[in-house]
């Protein structure tokens, strides 16, 4: 093995008890911050991370039980009953009329906690994996299906370049394109098109969906099996796939799904050439970030920040600037630059490139970071609507998540307190830094105002290195607290399915894994983006009238409109106008998580709240065309 020696001043700062001790401060600092900016990041990571630090610090000494023990029978009827759960599934779901009922929800939630309580009864591997991906596949296809239409909003934007290509069977479409340079995404997709000849939505499903699903989970997988065992490396893949972000952009397929799977290569390739120093492992790290270079400018710096966090790692673990380091920073760098620089923002007739954009942006964003930036501080105290972002949130959306980094938190401790072995210790470094850094792009600058680099897109690249620190965490905690309970060897495995059942609850039932049609829908932010057919009706209809003659506006996730329904604040008569337009009113369009423009006195915001039509006066609009559930009005201020 051919692992880097650390310094002894590293080995000292690595004392779990010192880094308990500054995860309880910090956690603390993050709460004194929501007395300013209040939202479910401010109250529950905090709080994740100080009751991670504590409970690992009661824990630590207290002697743990043994392996797990269990009855191959057992073994065989979880899986015969995992079938039967999945049949059950697939005919509730089709009685249901391709809607996920809260019957639905319930048949896959218990998909996942009877591919859980496989592993953890010592299931084969090459079976624990087919459960843990055919139930992230089964989540994700019955959500894609649930709507008539696409679930996401970029989507509609990637589909007709995809369908373009696959009609034409040529390029052109991406000549005055902003997918020009990075068009793999939309390539692969109308090859699987043709190849499949299916539809767009089924192609997706053929090529990006199992990309972001199976690629992620084995190489999760792949990295845990390394580190610790067999058992643990297939939770961290449950954990993984089940998780909330997992499974929003294995729905929402976009070239930020691709995105994730291209960055997971990337990350176990970057380790296997830092710990192996295997020249094959650098060669599979070009490809993947020459395919990120293709695919989505995002994810490449995401994958950048993940090398550049572990450099830092490196340098601080040996005080030094090993060989690996300065090639792996050094392409990665010159890679991302390159990219940014030819790359023109809005395609090759665009006046600036993608580096002068972000650039700009970013030093325009620096200079105006403030926490009176915020939604939370600068928007009118009002009941009615909610600021975008965390704000809109509700404290249960972002449970399951918290649950996540608690465990994290107990795992990365648990693996420098329990290891002695430089490698062991080497990696946790590495994947901790590169979490870090993840974290303070996602977290720490959005609360100051900056967002250009849109942190929502890094949540799932960082759930990643999450898993892979929480599987060892769940594990380490089941085992310490079942050492206290009567039969430790029952109590143990008994609890560890416990703490799976409300992770998968809250992390499947949270509105970005099921926007559809939110399972736990508490929270402005629980939008539905699912199409019911009723709506797709209505939007058929919508086809009949020329947007550019008459603007057809609705709530911005509405996809079947030219524009956003918009209003002065406090003034629902100024939705209509001296010119007329068109109001695709569909029931949904009044409910609080709908979204829409309202102009302040500092400018115009989009917020949630449900769009005031039914306030508007009577005179002032006509219906043109009704389906029971959803209208088309003809609006115009007389």
């Amino acid at each position: 093995m051919n692992y880097f020696r650390p310094h002894w001043i590293t080995q000292r700062l690595m004392n779990t008890v010192f880094l308990s001790t500054g995860l309880i401060l910090i956690g603390a600092f993050g709460l004194y911050f929501s007395t300013i900016i209040r939202n479910p990041y401010t109250v529950l990571y905090p709080s994740a991370l100080i009751l991670g630090a504590v409970c690992f610090l009661l824990l630590k000494n207290r002697q743990s039980t043994s392996d797990f023990t269990y009855d191959t029978n057992i073994t065989k009827l979880v899986l015969a009953g995992f079938f039967v759960v999945f049949f059950l599934l697939v005919t509730q779901y089709y009685e249901a009329g391709f809607w996920r009922t809260n019957g639905v929800f319930y048949l896959t939630f218990s998909l996942y906690i009877l591919a859980g309580l496989y592993i953890i009864t010592g299931g084969r591997t090459p079976i624990a994996l087919f459960l843990v991906c055919a139930a992230g596949l089964t989540t994700r296809i019955t959500a894609l299906y649930a709507s008539r239409e696409y679930i996401g909003v970029d989507i509609y934007g990637h589909s007709p370049p995809i369908q373009s290509i696959a009609a034409e069977g040529t390029l052109e479409t991406f000549a005055t394109s902003k997918y020009f340079y990075a068009p793999f995404y939309h390539i692969q997709a109308a090859q699987g098109q043709l190849l499949f000849d299916v539809g767009t939505k089924e192609a997706l499903t053929l090529t990006t969906m199992l990309s972001v699903v199976i690629v992620p989970a084995l190489i999760v997988f792949v990295v845990t099996n390394r580190l610790w065992n067999r058992q643990i490396a297939l939770l961290a893949s449950l954990l993984y796939t089940g998780s909330d972000e997992a499974i929003n952009w294995g729905v929402h397929l976009i070239p930020t799904s691709l995105g994730i799977a291209f960055f997971s290569i990337s990350l176990l390739s970057v380790l296997l050439y830092y710990v192996k120093g295997d020249r094959r492992a650098f060669v599979v790290f070009i490809g993947s970030i020459a395919a990120l270079m293709l695919t989505h400018q995002i994810s490449l710096f995401i994958s950048a920040t993940l090398v550049l966090g572990f450099s830092l790692a490196i340098i601080a673990y040996t005080l030094q600037l090993p060989a690996k380091v300065t090639h792996i920073s050094l392409f990665t760098g010159f890679a991302v630059l390159v990219d940014f620089m030819v790359t023109g923002y809005g395609g090759p007739d665009g006046s600036e490139t993608f580096f002068q954009r972000i650039l700009g942006t970013f030093i325009a964003s620096l200079m105006m970071a403030d926490t009176d930036a915020r939604p939370e501080v600068a928007f009118p105290a009002d009941p009615n609507i909610s600021p975008g972002g965390a704000a809109a949130m509700a404290d249960i959306q972002l449970l399951g998540s918290s649950l996540l980094l608690f465990f994290a938190i107990l795992g990365a401790l648990f693996w420098l307190h329990s290891s002695d072995e430089t490698d062991l210790i080497f990696v946790a470094l590495c994947l901790g830094v590169a979490v870090t850094m993840l974290l303070v792009f996602t977290l720490v600058f959005p609360m100051i105002g900056m967002r250009n680099l849109i942190p929502s897109r890094w949540w799932a690249f960082t759930y990643i290195l999450l898993a892979i620190f929480a599987a060892p965490g769940l594990m380490f905690f089941a085992k310490q607290v079942g050492s206290v309970l009567p039969r430790p060897d029952v109590a143990s495995p008994i609890l560890l399915v416990t703490l799976l059942i409300p992770f998968v609850v809250l992390m499947g039932g949270a509105a970005d894994a099921s926007a559809d049609d939110p399972f736990i829908d508490e929270g402005f932010s629980a939008t539905r983006l699912g199409i019911t057919d009723t709506e797709q009706a209505l939007g058929k209809h919508t086809n009949e009238y020329d947007p550019e003659t008459v603007p057809i506006v609705s709530d911005s996730h509405y996809p079947y409109t030219s524009g956003t329904a918009s209003m002065d604040y406090k003034d629902p008569q100024s939705l209509a106008s001296k010119d007329p337009m068109l109001v695709a009113n569909r029931e949904y369009m009044s409910k609080k998580p709908a979204m829409y423009r309202v102009q302040f006195e500092h400018g115009p915001a989009r917020v949630f709240g449900g769009v005031p039509i039914g306030q508007l006066n009577p005179s002032y609009k006509s219906t043109v065309y009704d389906n029971g559930d959803d209208e088309l009005l003809w609006v115009r201020r007389r």
